[in-house]
């Protein structure tokens, strides 16, 4: 499977479970259907939810394999920073309805994970300072 059909996959994933989120009078409608086959049975809100969970691991996998094939660490950060500020503003007005600096979107998570990757490998010669960029980032 290629790289981009797991990321439209994923992206498939995330908007079902935005759009679950974003429409609460629909959902005020949707733990009560439910989905019986022989082998389970699983609430129409529980099957959404669970499918909306695929989009982080997948995502995840993408950003670890543009670790491994950036030719340019730098840029590849830097397109991190931005997306994760500008990705800021409508998650904060969605869950939030203002800006919140006290929870931040996946974006930060992907970003602050480069940027440990990126600080581990230029202080490979001090393994002691590698392993204490990763944990301060990760602070």
């Amino acid at each position: 499977m290629s790289g981009f059909t797991l990321k439209l996959i994923a992206i498939i994933c995330m908007t079902i479970d935005h759009l679950y989120k974003l429409a609460p009078e629909f959902i005020g409608t949707m733990p009560y259907i439910t989905v019986t086959t022989p082998w389970f049975s699983i609430t129409l809100t529980t099957a959404i939810s669970l499918l909306g969970r695929i989009a982080f691991p997948l995502f995840a996998f993408g950003v670890s394999e543009g670790c491994t094939h950036t030719k340019d660490f730098g840029k590849y950060l830097r397109r991190l920073f931005l997306f994760a500020v500008i990705s800021e503003i409508p998650f904060d007005y969605m869950f939030f309805g203002s800006i919140y600096l006290g929870h931040q979107n996946v974006m930060w998570t992907f970003f602050f994970g480069v940027l440990a990757v990126y600080l581990y490998n230029s202080l490979k010669g001090n393994s002691f300072l590698a392993l204490f960029s990763v944990f301060a980032t990760a602070v």
